[in-house]
């Protein structure tokens, strides 16, 4: 995350997840705590779990953090992202919500 930020010029931010799987956890107490490198954080949840707490637009890290989100860059696939294969993408699903999401964001800010 240094590296990202001395070379853009921007802050940078990362959310490690821990669970595997699509989807968001429910009926958990999601908490982020930080994680041993700069600007890093870690989540005992899934990978949609980690772009909600990241990007969300009311108490999202981001909004905590007095940040806004120009980029969210989930991760890398292991498995195809192609064709059918789309709908049970982790990778994707997760894109996807952080699209949506800050989509929201951007039409609830001036």
């Amino acid at each position: 995350m240094a590296a990202a930020q001395s070379s853009l010029g921007v802050p940078a931010v990362g959310i490690i997840h821990t669970k595997p799987g699509l989807g968001l956890t429910r009926d958990a107490d999601l908490q982020l705590s930080p994680a041993r490198c700069e600007g890093c954080w870690l989540l005992d949840g899934t990978m949609e779990d980690a772009v909600t707490c990241g990007v969300e637009p009311v108490q999202g890290l981001m909004t905590s953090l007095g940040l806004k989100t120009a980029l969210c860059v989930v991760g890398t696939a292991r498995e195809p992202s192609l064709g059918e294969d789309l709908y049970s993408s982790v990778t994707v699903s997760s894109a996807r919500r952080a699209a949506v999401i800050g989509g929201l964001a951007s039409d609830s800010t001036p």
